[in-house]
């Protein structure tokens, strides 16, 4: 196993679009190359016959999977070890298992859908639940419609939405996770940044927890999911300014040098802190944050280079539902985004999703089944 820090030092992946031809070479990219490394690296490639490309952020190297092989054991070493890691994480074996309460869910042979009960009233999405009752409602039909999970959530996370103390959220979410623990028989996930909220609603039944920070707004947030033996979701959200229109908030300008570089080295370091901060490799997915500190052309590219972040070896969950690259791109309201919805569950499996975040089960518990069909078989 390649070490946190070798990882983050060269930022290793294989570039990747959902519309790459299937015989094409796998392209390797390595980050911050030292001069003795990069000729090792160009040395390490002739010899295996890999093509080398060398520039001054970083290096490209084609080749055959077997050549990507041979090249890190040729290599050796703390480098080597991080590309096989890679080569093994992108195009090798699912990740291990993960636990959720009495629950294990199995990656690789199908997509897991996650409900999403908004008990927040300044949803963008417009469809918060008023009471306990609603959301037992809409959770049975949920389960119904093929959920695998609930996620229970009592702050907004748009773009602007102004936070929401620790005390109100509770309010909001413990009275319908004990509801929920007793009527529905489905895992449940709290979707919130704060370590005192999800101390509360873990102890009231919740077996995830959802981060949209990705522990940026609370980092003790790790610790709390890993005394607990819950999963954690990190998710990739760069703080950017948000911009009002007539189709919602989004972000309008975010600066990035590298988008999915930046994303994936991001994302590497919130996993190694999760995991110094008690919680085993096992119990950490990622989500990548469409719609969190990304413009929507950043959102779009994101989508088509999703297989990209395969490199974490970490199971993936979406989140696209009825978010602003939808709107915008169609030019529609919330409310009318499902066909949108839609199209990005489904383009997202076939790239990698291990887990849909959605509104609307019923379609999209569809729409996963028959992408799983297509791609898993």
């Amino acid at each position: 196993m390649a070490p946190p820090d070798a990882l983050l030092r060269w930022n290793p992946r294989f570039l990747s679009s959902v519309a790459a031809a299937g015989n094409m070479p796998l392209v390797l990219r390595l980050d911050g190359l030292h001069p003795h490394e990069a000729a090792a690296l160009r040395r390490a490639a002739d010899a295996v016959g890999a093509r080398v490309v060398l520039g001054p952020r970083g290096a490209l190297v084609a080749g055959s999977h077997a050549e990507q092989a041979a090249l890190a054991e040729h290599l050796g070493g703390a480098l080597g070890s991080a590309i096989a890691a890679t080569l093994a994480h992108q195009y090798g074996p699912p990740p291990p298992p993960t636990r959720l309460g009495d629950t294990t869910w199995t990656w690789g042979a199908r997509t897991y859908v996650m409900g999403i009960l908004n008990l927040s009233p300044d949803s963008f999405s417009g469809d918060a639940l008023p009471d306990v009752a609603a959301a037992v409602a809409q959770a049975r039909a949920f389960a119904a419609a093929g959920a695998d999970v609930l996620d229970v959530g009592g702050e907004s996370t748009r773009p602007g939405a102004p936070p929401v103390p620790a005390e109100v959220e509770l309010a909001r979410v413990l009275p319908v996770l004990r509801a929920l623990r007793a009527s529905v028989p489905l895992p449940l996930s709290i979707d919130t940044y704060k370590a005192a909220v999800a101390e509360a609603a873990l102890a009231a039944g919740a077996v995830l927890v959802n981060d949209a920070t990705g522990l940026r707004g609370d980092p003790a947030l790790a610790a709390v999911a890993a005394a607990h033996g819950a999963a954690l979701v990190v998710t990739h959200n760069r703080p950017a300014a948000a911009s009002a229109g007539p189709l919602g908030t989004h972000h309008a300008s975010v600066e990035y040098a590298d988008l999915l570089g930046e994303i994936l080295r991001d994302l590497r370091a919130t996993v190694a802190q999760a995991e110094a901060a008690g919680l085993p490799p096992a119990q950490l997915l990622v989500d990548p944050g469409i719609g969190f500190g990304k413009t929507r052309e950043q959102n779009l590219t994101l989508l088509a280079r999703l297989g990209e972040l395969r490199a974490l070896g970490r199971p993936l969950l979406l989140g696209t539902s009825r978010k602003s690259v939808i709107g915008l791109t169609l030019g529609l309201p919330p409310d009318q985004r499902e066909e949108g919805t839609a199209a990005t569950v489904a383009l997202g499996i076939r790239a990698g999703a291990d887990v849909v975040r959605v509104h609307n089960v019923r379609s999209m518990a569809l729409v996963a089944r028959l992408a799983d069909a297509v791609e898993r078989g």
